[in-house]
């Protein structure tokens, strides 16, 4: 959970950091660029990884470099934003190959107070918006021209259920646990 501070904007955060720390270091400084991280219940290392992102803003934004090791040959290299090849929650970090061990993020100053209500928003917009029962998050990407959640809804996936999981009353893109679901389940 290593965290240190290069700069005014810019910060080195281990992969291990959770994403809610880096939205409140940020807006204790008044740094805008991860309001959204707020609401996600992951760390550093796999936002960098799958360029996790959320109410219009997303980590490739604020990526500068992630420090990776190379499993296949054994070293640590640095890899410039450019590298990384971000696309829509993807990257060029290969998961059976690279493991991110930390990352330069570069926020850019903003207003106390709107970061605050952003942050307060994307909160809210989660509460309401998303289950609260056990869940592993969203599971689908939203295809191109299309969100997964209309899609399921379409097809009446929230009457769906498989063992001790079903599909979110709330929100199709959601696989809840009932209590005694289990993987094999939400994998049927």
């Amino acid at each position: 959970t290593h965290i240190e501070q290069k700069s005014e904007t810019t910060f080195v955060l281990g992969a291990g950091v959770h994403l809610a720390k880096v939205a409140t270091l940020a807006q204790k400084q008044g740094l805008s660029g991860a309001e959204y991280m707020i609401g996600i219940p992951a760390t550093l290392g796999g936002a960098v990884r799958m360029n996790a992102g959320a109410m219009g803003q997303e980590t490739s934004s604020v990526v500068r470099y992630a420090f990776v090791f190379n499993m296949a040959s054994g070293e640590f290299e640095i890899w410039e934003s450019d590298r990384l090849g971000y696309r829509y929650r993807h990257s060029d970090l290969d998961p059976t190959k690279h493991v991110v061990l930390a990352a330069e993020l570069a926020f850019h100053p903003g207003d106390v107070a709107i970061i605050t209500d952003l942050m307060d928003k994307n909160v809210q917009f989660r509460k309401t918006h998303h289950p609260t029962e056990p869940n592993a998050g969203s599971v689908f990407r939203n295809p191109t021209g299309h969100t997964v959640g209309k899609l399921l809804d379409d097809l009446n996936a929230k009457s769906w259920t498989e063992g001790g999981v079903k599909i979110s009353p709330l929100h199709a893109n959601f696989i809840v646990n009932n209590g005694d679901g289990t993987s094999l389940d939400v994998l049927r």
